[in-house]
């Protein structure tokens, strides 16, 4: 049964039409269509981004464990942030997945491009045009520093994920925009990618635009590939790695919480396969569940 198209997110399904899809794809044991595979580059799936714009700011750090990212940008361009970055992201990497190549085509025009990425093109000085044209320019500057510190050793990487760009942003003109992966960004993306479903991001960003739960859903069926035992984490630690702009106080702790019982709840709903306990005031466990790309599924890899 096909589910969808999924690289063009206006002609998705609601979730309660992606939810029943995917259960009967389990329940006959089907695999998915590889239109509904997608895949993150691994490194962005440990820490987030920045959930809303921060003004005269261009560094980002979050933390889990002994894993550090830290995202520095020009000033005058800015970090990139919210649900644009979040999509274009598994875009970029599914493409460099399927294509072997670093160098990205961005469709037959910018309205194009723009409808891959779930935009309707909109103009004036809100519109859609200029929060894409502007996003776009902080991805493509922005670089991400990646350390891992176990005590008795530290690994150290830098990259960013675009090293050459070319945007045409005038109608005018001719349309051959195309992007050139950084070779760190697209050797992690070919090498090491986390498995995803089209069908369940382009819901959670359609319906919920909440990049909360986009990083959720990529975090846990991330987490549950080799899980054999439930998996505690405390609200505290998922905090520092995940809860972007929520302050170390007593509310932000709480306003915390509150979103992600209520995004874990949802983004359940869609992956009905996913098991998880969500204890007021202690945290989130992940219990054994299936992966939301089933092990064996074409294009699966092995994440270690």
């Amino acid at each position: 049964m096909k589910l969808i198209d999924s690289r063009h997110p206006q002609f998705q399904w609601n979730s309660g039409e992606v939810a029943t899809a995917l259960n009967r794809e389990s329940a006959d044991n089907l695999l998915p269509l590889v239109d509904d595979i997608g895949y993150m580059a691994n490194f962005t799936v440990h820490s987030n981004l920045p959930y809303r714009e921060l003004k005269d700011v261009n560094e980002f750090t979050r933390k889990a464990n002994n894993f550090t990212l830290s995202v520095i940008a020009p000033r005058h361009i800015g970090l990139p942030y919210g649900v644009l970055p979040r999509i274009f992201i598994p875009w970029a990497t599914t493409e460099a997945v399927e294509t072997k190549s670093p160098i990205l085509r961005l469709g037959r025009s910018r309205s194009d491009f723009m409808q891959k990425l779930g935009m309707t093109p909109t103009g004036g000085k809100n519109g859609s045009i200029n929060r894409f044209t502007d996003m776009m320019m902080r991805i493509s500057a922005a670089t991400f520093s990646v350390s891992y510190d176990k005590g008795k050793s530290w690994k150290f990487r830098q990259t960013s994920i675009v090293i050459n760009a070319d945007f045409i942003f005038d109608d005018s003109e001719p349309w051959n925009s195309s992007v050139e992966l950084h070779p760190t960004f697209f050797n992690n993306a070919v090498d090491r990618p986390v498995p995803i479903r089209w069908s369940i991001l382009n819901v959670l960003r359609r319906e919920l635009k909440s990049s909360l739960a986009i990083d959720l859903y990529i975090w846990a069926t991330y987490r549950v590939f080799q899980l054999e035992r439930p998996l505690p984490v405390s609200f505290d630690k998922l905090r520092m790695q995940l809860g972007a702009h929520y302050a170390d106080t007593k509310q932000g702790k709480y306003s915390f919480q509150k979103d992600v019982t209520e995004m874990f709840a949802k983004v359940c709903g869609i992956y009905q396969g996913l098991r998880v306990e969500v204890e007021h005031g202690r945290g989130v466990t992940l219990l054994p569940s299936p992966t939301s790309v089933p092990k064996g599924s074409n294009g699966f890899r092995l994440i270690e």
